[in-house]
């Protein structure tokens, strides 16, 4: 039950405090969509947010080969333990410490932006 409650937590959608957004109006609003479209970003949010991608992608190209694969397979495709074991052909445990160390390496290297956020 925890395992299910920290994957809903994890995707739960960002900025769900504009689904009630009175400044778009409900002529915007297609009728068969579920939830009220996001406000735009401001110029200097999206300014921000390129940034901070810029800084992820430059840190996440230091890691190793076999670091970075394991990294995206987790966090972008999203992909389990066991289906990265197999793609790559090593064991689940070499998976999950090369999954620690290419973290750990990401947090030394953006620890000034996620102090800043």
């Amino acid at each position: 039950m925890n395992v299910t409650i920290d994957w809903l937590r994890k995707k739960q959608i960002k900025g769900a405090g504009t689904e009630f957004d009175d400044a778009i109006q409900l002529r915007h609003v297609d009728p068969a969509s579920k939830t009220v479209p996001k406000a735009e970003a401001l110029p200097y949010e999206t300014i921000e947010r390129d940034e901070i991608r810029a800084r992820i992608d430059k840190a996440i190209a230091q890691l190793s080969p076999e670091q970075r694969a394991v990294i995206l397979m987790k966090e972008i495709d999203d992909m389990q333990y066991h289906e990265i074991a197999e793609a790559l052909g090593c064991s689940i445990g070499t998976v999950m410490s090369r999954l620690f160390y290419a973290r750990k390496k990401l947090q030394t290297l953006l620890r000034d932006v996620y102090e800043n956020i």
